[in-house]
């Protein structure tokens, strides 16, 4: 009887195109194994990684260049440029097939996979090293309606880069007030002006308050920033500049509680990520304010 309950057959076939609200237990068993990221959660509204996320062994994960030549490559073509002395990425491929690339203006604008001959990587996984100068912008703005979306950050910070005068921007809305989405801060923080929930791999802040977001492991290693109600109104969106940062991946969901303990449990698994106490804030370093 339980094949039976469980077969597309019983279902429909139009079952097998949701895997949203019913468990990917069944879903597997009824329309095959799908096993990828988006075949157990569902695919996102965004999707950004250097691992592949979905069933397609084909999947191109970014667009790198070395200055003169340009390659499309899949995760496991990463090591292959490994004898160039500088890659950046200048196209970072929407994973969820919906053409919301994101694009550098310039190679010089790209953040880095390969810098001074050398992968960079977190915790043994390439990652894409965003200068101070570099940034990444979302240029279609193909979604018009409201959404109520949760992003997923994978990232690291430098503690000791210069606080910018306009804040060092993580997430900027290019054409909204207030601009920065999320900003980097000193005292292990981060500062938002738009976003009220924010935890740090599954915890929650230890110090929320008017928008800054103080955690409790150190944010200099790689950690899961998992941001409810994050682009909330249609967007097109920068990721980076002026702020020294690694990303290893980012996504948006376009439901703030569609299987987040099982994304966020993947995330943390997949990039090892750790939790490492930090000093108390008296005793933490700050960033360098410009003159």
């Amino acid at each position: 009887m339980a094949n039976e309950i469980y077969s597309k057959s019983w279902w429909g076939a139009g079952a097998c195109e949701n895997n949203v609200y019913w468990g990917y237990i069944y879903h597997s068993y009824a329309c095959g194994n799908d096993n990828s990221f988006f075949g157990r959660f569902g695919t996102p509204e965004s999707a950004y990684s250097l691992r592949n996320l979905t069933n397609d062994p084909n999947q191109f994960v970014a667009r790198i260049s070395n200055g003169e030549e340009e390659f499309d490559i899949k995760q496991n073509e990463i090591l292959k440029f490994l004898e160039y002395e500088t890659i950046r990425v200048v196209k970072w491929y929407d994973q969820a097939g919906t053409e919301q690339d994101l694009l550098a203006d310039n190679f010089f604008s790209a953040p880095y996979l390969i810098k001074d001959g050398k992968l960079q990587t977190e915790n043994e996984k390439p990652t894409l090293q965003f200068a101070s100068d570099c940034y990444l912008l979302h240029q279609e703005r193909i979604r018009p309606e409201l959404g109520d979306f949760r992003g997923y950050l994978t990232a690291s910070f430098n503690e000791s880069q210069e606080i910018g005068i306009d804040g060092n921007r993580i997430i900027t809305d290019i054409q909204k007030t207030p601009m920065n989405l999320l900003q980097w801060a000193g005292f292990n923080s981060l500062k938002s002006l738009v976003y009220s929930d924010i935890n740090q791999n599954n915890i929650g802040p230890t110090f929320p308050n008017k928008g800054l977001f103080e955690f409790s492991s150190d944010y200099t290693i790689l950690a899961l920033y998992n941001i409810a109600s994050a682009m909330r109104t249609p967007y097109n969106f920068l990721l980076g500049q002026n702020t020294d940062m690694n990303v290893s991946e980012f996504i948006l969901y376009d439901s703030k509680d569609r299987n987040v303990q099982d994304v966020t449990e993947n995330i943390i698994e997949d990039y090892k990520i750790k939790i490492k106490p930090v000093k108390p804030i008296g005793d933490a370093p700050i960033g360098i304010p410009k003159k």
